[in-house]
């Protein structure tokens, strides 16, 4: 058992310095706190079509990390042991007969002395040709493609020897994008032959340290051209493991050493008829690959912006513009944000929080980007904040006057999440431009990074795939539920156009619905606000939320605003997000569901309909707020 003792200790060894690299918030293990197995029994799910056993912690656990240890071949002279921290690891088993996992747990403060043991039964044999039907798509003249699985996390990764391969190092969703590595394709036939085909990047992604192929003397990973590679295949029994065998120097999506070039052999960690999970271990280290046969999930990240089209990749190439700031947490203005701009990246440090919109804007100022109100545009372009952000906003406006603006919305972003914003098939003004950002609600020390700015005309086709729109969750609307019952209606209005707030609106009430008659066009975002105040209701952090409200019209409103939020406090809401009413006279159904709660004490409901036009009649209707189910 040495062995094990040792693969446990340097395996846990090297968790432990992975979660504790930061002086900052880490202050020591603390012996009292380490945690204990007893009462916990692992949960082992086993699909006895795949006989694939899938091993997790106990629902509802936290701050825990589990250490599977499982032995193969136990007592006999080839004996393996394979370890594993993944929560909800899953492995393939050959054979029919009755196996046995054990467990450790893991937190900050170290590992688990006791160690829980639980069994578990795969009921068939199974056989090569379920595998092969698996891995092909049949038992005969049949074949299927695979590829490497970019959307999963951890679809690249290494470990320790012995390991499912991902305690090291593993590869983040779309990680390895620029290496080309997601354009492979691995074809499997019946008959015994696989294809290596290396896709639109025409590559293979190869380690630096595979001294047969790094006839350069890289330092640094690097890509190899290739053609498309014919070989054959085996599916190898060892034990209990089954191995995909090929020839020597056989193309795969990545080659991490020597031994895989020379030796090419990959243990099936699980396989079903979508996924395949693969382990190549030479003895010091374990390499992991996550195969997938469903269609390639391309990311989304704005339209093109090296196509031709793009008005704006000018303006980055030749930085003909100028830039502008108002920068004022508080509403007090500081010095402007530091700025540097790098090929298509914008970036900005901001150093102090702000706390209302419009506290932290950055004008992008061309020299001249003229529009045209006989055509329509597509706008896009990628945001990555350092803090959240819940109101961005982006605006696209006439340099002498933001009355006159192609865009404005407000968006929010998740820290160090890329944003893609992106508008189509808007109807286009006349004016010479500038472009907006505004990025109050910044917190300390926030750096912004604004890239691929693109604006182009909708006419030319620049190869763009728009994502699908996606389907509001299907929910039942629960009159009896409704939280609004008895609402208490006292009403305020902040109507301002051009920001000189004018004579409330008049209100007509009908049953559940309010009736605003606007006079005064509006041009910004909370210039045109109905709020219901003092609501009584209260709201809880632990709970989800479903909203509904039915907007009505007489002209087309570009953004309406619709904000639950603490009476007392703008900054703790559900949501601020804006939705456009584009037909006149034609109910616009809002349905939010699904909001995450926040503890709310008493509940207020904001309305704006900042940029309506002259003489225009809005309803407002049929509100039911319900705790999600």
């Amino acid at each position: 058992m040495k062995t094990m003792k040792y693969y446990i200790g340097a395996f846990v060894t090297a968790l432990m310095a992975l979660t504790s690299c930061s002086p900052e918030t880490y202050e020591g293990a603390d012996p009292d706190g380490i945690p204990t197995v007893e009462g916990i029994q692992p949960v082992i799910t086993v699909d006895q079509e795949t006989n694939n056993a899938t091993f997790s912690l106990p629902a509802g656990m936290r701050g825990i990390t589990p250490l599977w240890i499982i032995t193969e071949n136990k007592g006999k002279s080839n004996e393996k042991i394979i370890y594993s921290t993944l929560n909800g690891f899953t492995k393939f088993y050959k054979n029919a007969g009755d196996y046995e996992v054990e467990m450790k747990i893991m937190n900050r403060n170290g590992v688990s002395d006791g160690t829980a043991k639980a069994t578990f039964h795969i009921d068939n044999t199974i056989l090569d040709t379920k595998i092969i039907s698996f891995l092909t798509g049949g038992v005969a003249n049949s074949s299927k493609e695979w590829r490497i699985d970019n959307s999963k996390a951890q679809h690249l990764g290494c470990g320790e020897p012995g390991t499912t391969g991902t305690g090291w190092w593993a590869a983040a969703p779309d990680e390895k994008a620029a290496f080309g590595v997601y354009d492979n394709r691995l074809t499997f036939t019946s008959e015994g032959q696989y294809t290596f085909n290396p896709g639109a990047a025409g590559t293979m992604y190869v380690n630096y340290g595979t001294s047969a192929l790094n006839t350069t003397g890289a330092t640094e990973d690097f890509t190899l051209a290739t053609d498309v590679t014919e070989a054959s295949y085996e599916l190898v029994t060892e034990g209990n493991r089954l191995y995909i065998v090929f020839p020597p120097h056989t193309p795969f999506p990545y080659i991490a050493n020597d031994e895989i070039w020379e030796n090419p052999r990959y243990f099936v960690e699980s396989i079903t008829p979508d996924a395949i999970e693969l382990v190549s271990d030479n003895g010091n280290i374990a390499w992991h690959y996550s195969l997938t046969s469903g269609a390639a999930k391309t990311k989304f990240n704005g339209f093109n912006y090296a196509h031709e089209a793009n008005i704006w990749r000018t303006i980055d190439e030749k930085a003909n513009y100028t830039t502008s700031f108002y920068y004022a947490p508080g509403w007090s203005q500081i010095a402007d944000p530091a700025f540097s701009q790098d090929g298509d990246t914008y970036t900005l440090a901001l150093p102090q929080a702000t706390s209302d919109q419009w506290q932290a804007q950055f004008f992008i100022i061309p020299e001249q980007m003229v529009l045209n109100s006989a055509k329509n545009y597509d706008f896009s372009c990628v945001i990555n904040s350092s803090t959240d952000n819940a109101h961005v906003t982006i605006k696209l406006t006439d340099k002498t006057s933001d009355d006159n603006f192609l865009f404005s919305e407000t968006v929010k972003v998740n820290a160090f999440e890329d944003y893609v914003f992106y508008l189509s098939d808007l109807k286009g003004i006349d004016a010479d431009c500038k472009l907006v950002f505004d990025f109050g609600g910044n917190g300390a020390d926030c750096t912004v990074n604004v890239s691929r700015i693109t604006l182009k005309d909708h006419a030319v086709d620049d190869g763009t795939e728009l994502p699908a729109e996606e389907e509001t969750p299907s929910v039942e609307w629960r009159e009896a539920d409704n939280l609004l019952k008895g609402l208490n209606k006292e009403i305020t209005y902040y109507y301002a156009p051009g920001w000189a707030q004018i004579a409330d609106p008049a209100t007509s009430e009908d049953g559940d619905a309010f009736t605003l008659e606007l006079p005064s066009a509006t041009s910004d975002q909370w210039q045109c606000q109905f709020t219901f105040n003092n609501t009584g209701v209260a709201l809880s952090a632990d709970k989800k939320y479903d909203y509904r409200v039915i907007l009505n019209s007489s002209k087309p409103i570009k953004g309406v605003t619709v904000k639950l939020t603490q009476n007392d406090d703008d900054n703790i809401f559900l949501s601020a997000d804006r939705h456009e009413i584009a037909e006149a006279y034609t109910d616009k159904v809002v349905e939010l569901v699904g909001l995450d709660g926040k503890d709310i004490t008493n509940l207020k409901i904001v309305y704006d309909f900042g940029g309506n036009p002259d003489e225009t009649e809005v309803t407002v209707k049929g509100m039911l707020l319900q705790e999600h189910k």
